[in-house]
């Protein structure tokens, strides 16, 4: 569960239920939720603004992956794990390094887990036919 799930799931008790119960609820679930999610958010936000000054928008220019990595790195989107062995079905660590670097060990980049909790939620929603237009 991501924290906008948390945070839709708090809206749903405050608009349902007793008015005692929901309310007192529903703003635990908010304070609870809003300090993780502001930090994702300011992250993103400066991801964009570095990604912007990086293409050198609207002039021209582009992002090759290798800044996209430094930066997603930067603002805690991508976070470096260090392995020794390939580290999941949706990691190319295989590709890129070699038999001596899986021995000798190398840094991985990985999703930050709000990322892939929120792209989990996203495909279990659609699966069900539960998309809304207004959650991500």
């Amino acid at each position: 569960m991501t924290n906008l799930d948390e945070l839709e799931r708090a809206y749903k008790v405050a608009t349902e239920g007793p008015d005692d119960i929901r309310h007192g609820l529903a703003i635990a679930g908010i304070v609870t939720a809003l300090p993780a999610l502001a930090a994702e958010l300011r992250a993103l936000r400066e991801f964009a603004a570095d990604m912007f000054d990086a293409s050198d928008w609207p002039d021209g220019g582009d992002v090759d992956g290798f800044e996209f990595q430094e930066l997603a790195t930067k603002h805690g989107l991508l976070r470096p794990e260090q392995r020794t062995e390939p580290c999941g079905e949706d990691c190319q660590c295989c590709e890129v390094h070699g038999e001596e670097d899986m021995k000798d060990g190398f840094t991985c980049l990985r999703k930050a887990e709000w990322l892939v909790a929120l792209r989990s939620v996203e495909r279990a929603r659609i699966e069900k036919g539960d998309r809304d237009e207004n959650t991500v």
